[in-house]
């Protein structure tokens, strides 16, 4: 990840969407993980799930303005 985004407002918000598709497609990875019957897995998946909604409306927000 660059430390900065571009000066173009265009391009930065593609970055900034890539940047967020990625992070998408990580954590449905995680999300999607049997989290056995430990409890503090179970926890992380809920926590992986709540983001992958979260990202993916956020995501339709940004490509729909």
């Amino acid at each position: 990840m660059n430390e900065f985004l571009s000066k173009n407002p265009q391009k930065a918000l593609d970055e900034v969407k890539q940047m967020l598709y990625d992070r998408l497609e990580s954590r449905k990875i995680y999300a999607a993980q049997d989290p056995l019957k430990d409890q503090y897995y179970k926890g992380l998946q809920k926590v992986a799930l709540s983001e992958v909604e979260f990202l993916k409306n956020l995501l339709d927000m940004l490509e729909r303005s």
